[in-house]
């Protein structure tokens, strides 16, 4: 059972769950846009087939009557689909730049936090550059199924305090998973042998538990890295690619917690890791 604090809410967005990332909110905005297109377009095509099949179900008496269609209609049904399709790809052009264009402006120019994650059949190998933040030395390490970030203060106004902008440098092992984040709206493909660039920020802090602490040395985790042991909060990561038989258990927990928190947590990991290759 998961602990939460009195008073604890989380706001849902219909069926969509809450949105923690800086530009959730642009992405839940289009998905309801092409939800409601399309829905009446649906209801609209629907319809009017069933009320075809009705008006001119079959009639022994009636008279066969030949057409030859209406060019009309036939440009209509045309360009109305196509001048939809522009308008949002125009629409989604701005967000879309923002999440997956390094090149644009609006991407962000800095990262304070870089992990690697290396997907497998059929977990997420999570690797840290520890104190000295660069990979490939001998304070690196490596978690399964667990990504702690620090989390990105804002005030009541809802405007950022300190940016914690988190870089994902994301692969395969094997075959193409995908990284799925509902709450902060990231989903990106893992390719064998391509490194791609993903980044998120976190707007709201994970709960700490009941023992008052985000993280400790141990990460309070389970041996299989799956299950947290006192059920801190955590948000869900799942891979959103068919990949394997044990596709329904390659799931990650996320923490986002204070940065002074985050670093205390890289130290203790990061100086093992370094103690473990000096006496290896």
């Amino acid at each position: 059972m998961q602990v939460r604090p009195d008073g604890f809410d989380v706001t849902w967005k219909w069926w969509l769950p809450p949105a923690h990332s800086s530009f959730g909110d642009d992405v839940d905005l289009l998905f309801y846009w092409i939800f409601w297109i399309t829905m009446l377009t649906f209801v609209g095509v629907e319809g009017l087939m069933l009320y075809f099949c009705f008006k001119y179900r079959r009639n022994p008496a009636r008279k066969t009557i030949y057409t030859k269609g209406s060019h009309s209609l036939e440009v209509a049904w045309t360009v109305i689909p196509a001048v939809i399709l522009v308008a949002l790809g125009v629409a989604s052009a701005k967000t879309w730049a923002t999440t997956k264009d390094p090149a644009n402006p609006s991407f962000p120019q800095e990262f304070q936090t870089t992990v690697k994650i290396i997907a497998e059949q059929f977990a997420w190998k999570v690797t840290y550059p520890g104190n000295d933040k660069e990979f490939g030395t001998d304070d690196d390490f490596t978690e399964t199924n667990i990504l702690n970030v620090p989390f990105e203060p804002t005030n009541a106004d809802g405007e950022v305090i300190t940016e914690e902008n988190v870089r994902v440098l994301l692969s395969s092992k094997d075959v193409i998973h995908s990284l799925f984040i509902p709450v902060l709206r990231v989903k990106q493909d893992a390719v064998p042998g391509f490194l791609g660039n993903v980044w998120f920020d976190c707007q709201r802090a994970t709960y700490a538990g009941p023992d008052g602490k985000h993280l400790t040395a141990d990460s309070k985790y389970s041996e299989d890295g799956r299950t947290l042991v006192d059920w801190e909060e955590s948000y869900e990561i799942a891979c959103a690619e068919l990949c394997g038989l044990g596709h329904s258990q390659m799931r990650m927990q996320l923490k986002a917690v204070p940065r002074a928190d985050w670093e205390a947590w890289v130290k203790v990991k990061s100086d093992a890791a370094k103690a473990r290759a000096a006496g290896g």
